[in-house]
C-alpha cells in the first residue's frame, strides 16, 4: 500500500505549504489555510490518484 504524505500535494508531490498540516506537525492552533477555501473541479481531481482519494477522503 503507497503512503500519502499530506504535506505534498497529491498530483504533483511539491509541498503544499498546508496550515492545517503544520498545526498537526507542531502542536499549534491551525491558522487560516489555501485549503479550507480551494476549490478542486472534477478535472483536477481526476488527477489524484485513487489511492490519495481513498486515503485522505478527497471528493467525498
Amino acid at each position: 500500500m503507497n503512503t500519502i504524505d499530506p504535506t505534498r500535494c497529491p498530483i504533483c508531490h511539491e509541498p503544499n505549504v498546508c496550515a492545517m498540516e503544520t498545526a498537526k506537525a507542531t502542536g499549534t492552533k491551525p491558522e487560516r489555510c489555501w485549503c479550507m477555501d480551494a476549490v478542486f473541479t472534477p478535472a483536477v481531481m481526476d488527477l489524484v490518484s485513487d489511492v490519495s482519494r481513498c486515503e485522505t477522503k478527497v471528493g467525498t
